[in-house]
């Protein structure tokens, strides 16, 4: 039960929307990374082919990235917007 006790506590310090924040921060965080090395860092290491031919003229398709770049600046804007508004 004590450790009940600190979970309820935990929560009612006001660190609950602490805890959310932090969670989507490393949700959008996590994707921005798994899409950097999926589309540009994994095609630029793997020019080859299945049938051994050199892929040196083949386009890295970075729109995928572009995105998770957008959509985490806009995720900073918004957070940061609230932390500006809240704090006055």
């Amino acid at each position: 039960m004590n450790i009940l006790n600190k979970i309820f506590l935990y929560f009612s310090n006001q660190d609950f929307l602490f805890t959310i924040i932090v969670t989507i921060l490393s949700n959008y965080s996590y994707e921005l990374v798994s899409t950097f090395i999926n589309t540009i860092i994994v095609p630029v290491l793997t020019r080859e082919d299945d049938d051994g031919n050199d892929r040196k003229n083949s386009k890295i398709n970075y729109k995928p990235f572009l995105r998770s770049v957008i959509k985490f600046s806009l995720l900073i804007s918004i957070i940061s917007i609230f932390i500006i508004l809240s704090s006055k």
